[in-house]
């Protein structure tokens, strides 16, 4: 009859030896290490339709096997998913569709299903010797950081496009209090930033829109800022 006491008391000390050394009684178990990219390289033209996605190895504090959440979308915000699935080891070989631009990112989880943030992404595309004219990549932000709070109304934002036949690209800039900004504010610019002066409002959209001289165009995802003058 006093085994459920013996019972109690291997639990309790379990539970003890787990404590750390002050207040909570509690270890935290922490994520792993957000994974560091390796190929295929931002920007890259692939040549043929297989391609081997690879990236190190993630440490986890607590020395847990680790496992991989890769992501392939075929747009910037990664809403439009082409694969994402767990995989055990640190690389993936998949076919992927020629003259897409595809977009690629990858985070770690630990056996406690702790994991980390995504890793930043890369853009890639895969030749297609059909196409004499690739469109651009997505632009991305530099400025104003997604979700800031501005406190003056003189507003910069700030862009980069990268296009894989390096032609020169022309963008049209949309702006407003609405989602998804619906006023036209700049259109065929040719530089990647725009001065603004802008009124105190509890929150900005904004997108660019990039294109080549063929016409052939990719947009941005929607930014977003706010202002507090």
């Amino acid at each position: 009859m006093k085994q459920p006491k013996l019972l109690y008391l291997v639990i309790s000390a379990m539970l003890f030896s787990c404590a750390d050394d002050g207040n909570t009684g509690v270890v935290e178990n922490l994520p792993p290490a957000i994974p560091e990219l390796n190929t295929p390289d931002n920007y890259e033209l692939i040549k043929g339709g297989n391609v081997e996605f690879s990236w190190d190895e993630s440490l986890d504090p607590e020395h847990e096997s680790v496992s991989y959440n890769l992501q392939i979308s075929r747009n910037i915000d990664f809403t439009d998913l082409f694969y994402s699935n767990r995989s055990e080891t640190n690389s993936y070989e998949t076919e992927l569709k020629r003259g897409v631009p595809y977009y690629w990112r990858v985070r770690a989880m630990d056996q406690m299903r702790n994991t980390s943030d995504f890793s930043g992404y890369r853009q890639i595309y895969l030749d297609d010797p059909t196409l004499a004219n690739y469109k651009p990549f997505a632009p991305e932000l530099i400025s104003p950081v997604l979700n800031d709070t501005l406190s003056s109304n003189a507003v910069l934002l700030q862009w980069s496009c990268y296009d894989i036949d390096d032609d020169p690209l022309t963008y049209d800039i949309f702006l407003s209090e609405n989602y998804p900004p619906d006023y036209l504010i700049s259109t065929g610019q040719s530089g990647t930033s725009l001065h603004l002066s802008l009124e105190s409002k509890p929150v900005y959209y904004w997108r660019v829109v990039a294109k080549d001289l063929d016409g052939a165009e990719n947009k941005s995802p929607i930014w977003y800022f706010k202002t507090d003058l």
